[in-house]
């Protein structure tokens, strides 16, 4: 899917979550629901459902994504054992794991298989702030942000 295509389909979606909120809402009330069920039934997923339309298409650098995101990479090559795979547009998703206050790694799980990563658990390894000038200038494309909603 283009960009454009996803902004479209993202778009769609928000209307239609915004529309049935509306429509759905009344009926709720007008049965004598529990409002903590309109919230949890019609408000939690129209929340959801606006922060994805937010964030979709949304270019970040790798250093600024969180634990639990999904990613696209833009133009990117990765080093792997004096090898570099392409990973231009694959898509991934992120665990962070922080060692102190000044080394921390980004782990990518990238969602294609690549032969170069099989003893990495299929995962690109962003070691910051070591790989600072190899990797620090890498952006991705926000697919999905983990905002713990």
């Amino acid at each position: 899917m283009g960009g454009d295509t996803i902004m479209t389909y993202s778009l769609q979606k928000l209307v239609k979550s915004i529309s049935d909120l509306a429509n759905s809402e009344k009926k709720y009330k007008s049965n004598g629901q529990d409002p903590k069920d309109i919230f949890n039934d019609l408000y939690l997923p129209a929340i959801k459902c606006c922060n994805q339309f937010v964030h979709d298409n949304k270019v970040i650098s790798i250093k600024n994504v969180k634990d639990g995101d999904e990613v696209r990479f833009l133009n990117h090559y990765h080093t792997i054992l004096n090898d570099d795979i392409n990973v231009s547009h694959k898509k991934g998703k992120i665990k962070r794991v922080k060692y102190d206050e000044d080394h921390e790694e980004i782990f990518v799980k990238m969602d294609s298989h690549f032969d170069q990563l099989n003893d990495w658990d299929n995962s690109l390894i962003f070691n910051f702030p070591d790989d600072e000038d190899a990797y620090g200038s890498v952006e991705v494309k926000l697919i999905r942000r983990n905002d713990g909603i």
